[in-house]
């Protein structure tokens, strides 16, 4: 056997090796939670979090920065995030329906140096309008701790 025939011999087994393993890696593709922002109306931005999504605080610290960085910095912004595209309001006020959907609201008011984020639960859906309770996070535009 000749040194050309040992490497390609060399040569189609490191490929055989390889080539399993990239592809097993691409069968994989990366999930991305999805978002859209549905309404704006003045100050506020109504925005759906798919609930996967919504579970990766990280994930809505870079939701709550596209959409806050769209706006000037030196205005008030509040930001709505439902978990249902179906019930996520295009303008305001939102139904009772609506509201059972609400999982976490940004607040930013520069001139007040107000900054607070919340995640959002329904504490009695039946009564009117729905009982929530605001349970305050440390999550910012581009920043979840």
């Amino acid at each position: 056997m000749d040194a050309r025939s040992s490497l390609a011999r060399g040569l189609l087994l490191a490929s055989l090796l390889i080539i399993p393993g990239a592809l097993i890696a691409q069968d994989e593709p990366e999930i991305v939670p999805e978002w859209k922002l549905v309404g704006q109306v003045g100050t506020v931005r109504t925005v759906y979090v798919s609930p996967d999504g919504l579970r990766d605080k990280y994930f809505v610290a870079q939701v709550l920065q596209a959409v806050v960085a769209k706006t000037d910095p030196a205005r008030t912004v509040q930001v709505m995030l439902f978990d249902n595209p179906r019930f996520t309001p295009e303008g305001l006020p939102m139904t009772h329906a609506q509201m059972l959907h609400l999982k976490a609201q940004y607040d930013r008011n520069p001139k007040a140096k107000h900054e607070r984020f919340v995640w959002v639960s329904v504490v009695d859906r039946n009564s009117s309008p729905p009982k929530l309770k605001e349970t305050e996070a440390r999550i910012r535009p581009g920043v979840a701790e």
